[in-house]
């Protein structure tokens, strides 16, 4: 997905975007012709590069696209006429009290596909303190008719969208000047009355340049220091709010938690679900993020440092064990060899932490998964708050549990994992690669999505692999060689299972005898 700008800058004086303020408040647009020439243009280098989509989705970031009704009704017609093959799809954003049901209309015809509005807040006083509505200089100080009239807005430019079958959202804004965490909750509520397709649970940062942060000394907000490992969005600062915004949960439909299952699906080790499944099944798919495992580290050993090097540039993520010295100086001179703006960084619990998740270290943190051991499946209750469910195998009792599973019920491995009597199964499976056949029936490992850096500063692309040192490419090289000299030695290519068989490398907790014995008693009595 790409995306483009129809035009820079917004009118309006919320005192907490910096959008408006950087621009004085001026909006400047582009004429139709630039942008209907940008967009040929993008349209005509993904058909070439990917024919294979069967459309085009662009993301239109204005903050006041449907500040001019004329030119977008322009724009719009204009795009209609020109007939896109593959169809071109929007995904926009724009403000409730700059459209109606007409103009909606027009907009879906032209291609919308998605559409977001912003909300921030749906109590009035608040909306009034933060000037989303008005610049409130005429007015009494009670008086939030014009929120009043604009939340009603809300409500009807989410019903027409909705009903127009476009893809709805709203965003909101936790801890705005003068709110009580009543008042969030209210904004909840209305956001769940809504019934949109998903909202964005947003957490106030005070930015640079705006009203808000002239205010924020004398309002409560504390800024500047942020917790070892914080990426908010946008990188700078991190705001503490007068109230506790980050002990508030999300509804189940909020984007964090959409994002967060798309983002921690590198603990499958290398494989993931497709989002398009359907009732009988829900298809693999192979994923090359990138994870780096310190948990068992000296953070500030010389191997560490020399990885680190190698890895700047790279979208990485990096695990740490909760009791690693993080405030040690020589480990954030680790970090700021990575491009934290496109990392991640997460803890893991051990034994002594909270049990039965994986705790993070974000905006959201609260949104992180559940990881659990397979074992425990059986008397699992799938939370209700949003989280994916993780269950991994580490010992005999694990296998053992999903070994009668798999045993006891009918699946598919060829092209998904299906449970012929429950449907689609209510967790994911950590390092899935070991038990679930997918692409080429490849180790994953070669690939080098994950390192992990032992106690012995050794270095290894799986964790039960043997330490493999040297540069990525070395690594990867040595990597390629362990596999096919272990599949040689157990004969994978002549096995009677070699068609239903991931061909794990190194299977703990099973030996590879016991591996073996299960991957061909499953393949005979399945197919």
């Amino acid at each position: 997905m790409l995306s483009i700008f129809t035009s820079r800058g917004c009118p309006y004086r919320c005192i907490y975007c910096q959008f408006s303020s950087l621009i004085d408040h001026k909006v400047y647009f582009h004429s139709v012709d630039r942008i209907m020439k940008e967009i040929k243009w993008i349209h005509a280098q993904v058909k070439k590069h990917h024919p294979e989509k069967p459309e085009i989705m662009i993301m239109i970031f204005d903050e006041a696209l449907t500040l001019s009704r004329k030119r977008i009704e322009i724009l719009c017609n204009e795009l209609i006429v020109h007939k896109f093959d593959p169809p071109l799809k929007l995904w926009l954003e724009t403000r409730a009290d700059h459209v109606d049901r007409e103009l909606l209309s027009l907009i879906q015809r032209a291609g919308a596909k998605k559409i977001n509005f912003g909300l921030e807040s749906a109590v009035p006083h608040v909306l009034r303190r933060i000037g989303k509505v008005t610049a409130n200089s005429s007015r009494s100080k009670t008086d939030v008719r014009a929120e009043t009239r604009f939340l009603q807005k809300i409500q009807d430019a989410v019903r027409f969208s909705k009903d127009l079958g476009m893809f709805t959202s709203v965003s909101m804004i936790a801890g705005l000047p003068g709110e009580t965490m009543e008042d969030v909750q209210e904004t909840l509520r209305f956001v769940r009355m809504l019934d949109v397709d998903m909202y964005y649970h947003n957490v106030l940062n005070v930015l640079e340049g705006t009203q808000l942060e002239k205010e924020a000394g004398k309002l409560g907000y504390k800024w500047g220091d942020r917790p070892v490992g914080y990426m908010g969005k946008y990188g700078h600062r991190y705001t503490k709010a007068p109230i506790p915004t980050r002990l508030l949960p999300p509804l189940k439909n909020a984007m964090v938690y959409i994002r967060d299952k798309a983002r921690f699906r590198f603990l499958l080790r290398g494989w993931g679900y497709t989002d398009k499944c359907t009732d009988e099944k829900r298809v693999l798919k192979y994923y090359h993020p990138f994870m780096l495992d310190v948990t068992l580290a000296d953070v500030t050993g010389g191997s560490v440092t020399d990885l680190f090097q190698q890895m700047a540039g790279l979208s990485t993520t990096v695990l740490c064990l909760e009791k690693t010295r993080i405030d040690d100086p020589g480990f954030h001179r680790q970090f700021k060899l990575l491009p934290m703006k496109n990392g991640r960084f997460y803890t893991l619990p051990d034994a002594e932490s909270f049990p039965g998740r994986i705790q993070g270290q974000e905006e959201a943190d609260h949104s992180t998964p559940y990881f659990i051991p397979f074992k425990n499946y059986q008397k699992l209750e799938v939370p209700d708050d949003g989280r994916t469910v993780f269950l991994t195998i580490t010992d005999s009792q694990d296998f053992d549990a999903f070994a009668t599973l798999v045993m006891d019920c009918h699946y598919e491995l060829h092209e998904g994992l299906v449970h012929s009597s429950q449907g689609l199964l209510p967790f994911d499976l950590y390092e899935s690669c070991r038990w679930i056949c997918g692409q080429d029936h490849a180790c994953p490992a070669a690939t080098l999505t994950h390192l992990h850096c032992g106690q012995d500063r050794g270095l290894s692309p799986c964790r039960y692999f043997p330490a493999m040192n040297g540069t990525l490419e070395e690594i990867r090289e040595s990597t390629e060689k362990y596999i096919a000299k272990v599949q040689k030695k157990r004969g994978c290519s002549s096995c009677t299972a070699k068609d239903g068989c991931p061909r794990c490398t190194a299977p703990f907790p099973l030996s590879e005898e016991e591996y073996c014995d299960f991957m061909r008693s499953f393949f005979i009595r399945n197919f």
